[in-house]
């Protein structure tokens, strides 16, 4: 049972090492990779930037179960020996001093502290949901509605999510605004954005702070863009763009009246992403997809390799 507890120590530790290193190789890259990443529809930025964030914690998982098999990494490690051990074999982490031991014992008591946090973090999340749920008396097909006189239209819930909104805003808006709006949580709803959220501030935590906010940002930003093309995609026939627009920024810019340069410039991307739709809709493939699922395979194939030749010494030393 101790052996098995402390191989388990050995790959956690392997793994926060890992994960850690790799969180901060994914951050400085990121500044160089955001071009491109802007460059691209929103689909396709969305993808690639939830991809980056979760590089570091799946390609930890390969690297240690590369390690784990020697005659997959005897490719990639550096020939050595461990007394009169020669042949190729998995990494050999001894434990023989107290830091070793801390280090181990902290590493394993951060992954477990993370898990609970997370677990924690679903737990609340499920019984807000069914807090709100026995709130909203009226369920109208499609969404729930809730007494409020704010002007609220809430898209809650990680793997059952459910579109909310409240009296406050059904009064104030009229049935072609209604419409927008619901469209628009619907289609934040069906893609699942609150968990593709979820996951990528989880799986950015090791980033340090700076890169953390901007990659976060980009993500919602691509996120809310698809969700306006799903949205128009649905009243398209009964709406021109340009309405639709009007009703997105009165309700989720109401600061406003918002500036003619933002209001044009949201028209014209909304304008761009409607083209783009319709072309993937007909299976048109864009060089710049091509380049940027290219880019993102040379670079986890890059990052594994380097993981795994700089990591097995450099957990035996650890060790």
């Amino acid at each position: 049972m101790i052996d098995v507890l402390a191989a388990i120590a050995h790959y956690l530790f392997g793994w926060v090492v890992f994960t850690v290193s790799l969180s901060w190789l994914c951050a400085a890259a990121y500044p160089i990779l955001q071009p491109y990443i802007a460059a691209s529809t929103a689909r396709q930025g969305a993808f690639h930037t939830l991809l980056i964030a979760l590089f570091a914690p799946l390609l930890a998982c390969i690297t240690l179960i590369i390690l784990s098999f020697p005659t997959l990494a005897q490719v990639l490690v550096a020939p050595h020996c461990h007394d009169e051990l020669c042949a190729p074999h998995s990494f050999d982490m001894v434990v023989e001093t107290i830091i070793s031991t801390a280090a181990l014992a902290m590493a394993a008591a951060a992954v477990i502290i993370v898990a609970l946090m997370m677990g924690s973090q679903l737990m609340v999340n499920r019984r807000l949901a069914a807090t709100l749920e026995k709130l909203s008396q009226l369920r109208t097909p499609g969404y729930l509605r809730f007494d409020s006189p704010k002007r609220i239209a809430w898209c809650f819930g990680l793997f059952r999510p459910k579109v909310f909104i409240s009296s406050g805003l059904l009064d104030a808006t009229n049935e072609q605004q209604r419409e927008v709006i619901l469209a628009r949580e619907l289609a934040r709803a069906s893609r699942y954005d609150n968990l593709r959220k979820w996951l990528l501030d989880w799986a950015t935590l090791a980033w340090p702070e700076p890169s953390r906010r901007i990659i976060r940002g980009d993500f919602a930003l691509f996120c809310d863009a698809i969700c306006d093309i799903k949205a128009f995609a649905t009243l398209r026939h009964t709406m021109e763009m340009v309405n639709f627009i009007d009703t997105l920024a009165h309700f989720y810019d109401p600061q406003t009246p918002p500036s003619a340069d933002r209001y044009q410039q949201r028209l014209k991307q909304l304008e761009r992403e409607w083209s783009t739709h319709q072309q993937c809709e007909h299976r048109i493939i864009k060089p710049q997809s091509v380049l940027l699922g290219a880019i993102a395979t040379f670079t986890g194939i890059a990052l594994v390799a380097v993981s795994v030749y700089v990591g097995h010494p450099l957990l035996e030393v650890l060790g």
